[in-house]
């Protein structure tokens, strides 16, 4: 589906608020608490756009983004978190992230990313035409 997107995020506040966001633009909004529940929803739908928080219990996002970019790898991925020191966002952009989102999320710049990482995808594959 070309508007969901899938939201990786333990704090149920947070993932709440990027919700309400998201779907007040007409976006389809699903949502997984860790990077689990992540993988088996792309497997059985693949979204628009994943956004994942970086540090959650279990597997981290870092390890869903490598797993992606390997299964996925044109799926736009956005990181957020709220340890982000310039060794976290240059190692997850390295692995594929088309941005990292510091929390606390910024929702009017999380619009604008996912507005813009969306603009990308469709413009690429139009230039696959």
């Amino acid at each position: 589906m070309e508007r969901q997107i899938l939201i990786v995020e333990d704090d149920a506040a947070v993932c709440w608020a990027m919700t309400q966001a998201l779907e007040a633009e007409n976006f389809t909004v699903i949502t997984a608490p860790n990077a689990a529940q992540a993988r088996r929803k792309v497997k059985r739908t693949v979204p628009a756009l994943i956004i994942t928080d970086l540090r959650m219990p279990g597997e981290d996002g870092d390890s869903l983004l490598r797993w992606l970019r390997e299964t996925h790898p044109s799926i736009p991925v956005i990181v957020t978190s709220a340890f982000g020191d310039m060794d976290t966002i240059v190692g997850v952009l390295q692995h594929g992230a088309v941005d990292f989102l510091p929390k606390p999320i910024d929702l009017t710049r999380l619009l604008k990313l996912v507005t813009a990482s969306l603009a990308e995808v469709v413009g690429t594959a139009n230039l696959l035409l």
